[in-house]
């Protein structure tokens, strides 16, 4: 709720309605299996973006968690996580998160990405060239699993 208010969003309407879309996002319990791995307040987070109907970022370091092959997303987890998380265990639960929450690229009313990344993501080795090629080579597709469909807009600045 202080994300909310921060925001100078304090209507009692919009608040119960967002904390509705969470509820009913986790209310589905394919999350729960994940819950070890997802960090403090990942669930919340989870169930707005599953509720979502469009979803806008601005990435600096990295391609958006959603639009990752799963190579990519191998090689940010092992890259970014401390030693103590360093586990299989931990690295192949997150990825498998990581790839779950992408069916709302494909579902029936798909959420609608809009994402700018920094000119140097593209640049920026995460794991290997290989990954690189297949990372880029999704965006360039439509940026959902396959090529599938269009999930919206990605612009390299």
């Amino acid at each position: 709720m202080k994300g909310l208010e921060r925001y100078g969003s304090t209507d009692k309407d919009d608040v119960d309605f967002l904390v509705g879309i969470h509820r009913d996002g986790l209310s589905r319990g394919r999350w729960s299996t994940y819950a070890r791995t997802m960090l403090s307040g990942m669930a919340m987070y989870i169930g707005l973006e599953d509720g979502a109907e469009s979803i806008k970022t601005w990435q600096p370091d990295t391609v958006f968690g959603l639009l990752q092959t799963k190579d990519y997303a191998r090689a940010v987890f092992e890259d970014a996580k401390p030693v103590e998380e360093h586990t299989t265990e931990f690295i192949e639960r997150g990825i498998a998160l990581r790839m779950e929450r992408r069916s709302i690229l494909t579902r029936d009313n798909p959420v609608e990405i809009r994402t700018i990344l920094d000119e140097a993501v593209p640049r920026r080795v995460m794991g290997s060239r290989e990954t690189m090629c297949k990372q880029i080579e999704q965006l360039r597709s439509g940026c959902s699993p396959a090529g599938s469909t269009p999930c919206g807009t990605v612009l390299c600045l």
